[in-house]
């Protein structure tokens, strides 16, 4: 096969080598199934609407975002190992304080915080939370964790919910320390929620653990 390098400002070139080449700042949208015997290398950013399916074994660099519904790796990544690598930026720093969170404030997919007494943060509106995750679809979603460093059983974090935004589950995350929560044990030190846009103007957070 012929290399195809799709160029932002060329649109498709063909180029020495053989597969496909997505160039940074060129965004490739796969509305179906994409499914790849070769290599697929992204330099951009690649959206899948449906799945991903990588026939052989996926050496390809993922440089950009890729969102989808489903990512499958038929017979494992590049590198090491049956399981996808990811890239794990260094974790967003949450004030100690009574500041909106913000898509910017949970980007990185995990939040620290060390309160020095009980906090309580709104989310952004759900508006800003889809725009700001790049959430364009409804039923599109985001995980992320939230970390309480601190080590005093008061210094809990109560999150509450912004305009257009559903609360699903306990909203508390408890410090690094053992607490009791309205009669019940709260899981301490950590949460995982899940932003999941239900509308362009609405959406719901889940605390999933």
């Amino acid at each position: 096969m012929v290399k195809v390098v799709i160029d932002q400002t060329k649109g498709l070139v063909q180029s020495a080598g053989d597969g496909v080449v997505v160039e940074a700042n060129s965004p490739l949208t796969v509305a179906s199934t994409l499914t790849t015997q070769g290599g697929l290398q992204v330099q951009g950013q690649m959206g899948i609407a449906s799945s991903y399916s990588a026939a052989a074994t996926t050496t390809g660099t993922l440089a950009g975002q890729v969102t989808a519904n489903h990512i499958i790796f038929a017979s494992g990544s590049a590198g090491a190992g049956p399981n996808p690598k990811v890239h794990q930026q260094a974790p967003n720093v949450l004030g100690n304080d009574t500041a909106v969170l913000t898509a910017a404030a949970i980007a990185h997919g995990v939040a620290v915080i060390t309160p020095t007494a009980a906090r309580s943060k709104a989310t952004a509106t759900a508006t800003a939370l889809n725009n700001g995750l790049a959430l364009n679809a409804n039923l599109d979603a985001f995980d992320f964790n939230i970390l309480n460093l601190a080590t005093s059983g008061e210094r809990m974090l109560t999150i509450t919910a912004g305009t257009g935004v559903t609360l699903v589950g306990q909203m508390v995350v408890a410090p690094n320390a053992a607490v009791i929560v309205s009669g019940s044990r709260v899981t301490t030190g950590g949460s995982t929620f899940r932003y999941q846009r239900s509308g362009a103007t609405t959406g719901i957070l889940y605390r999933l653990s």
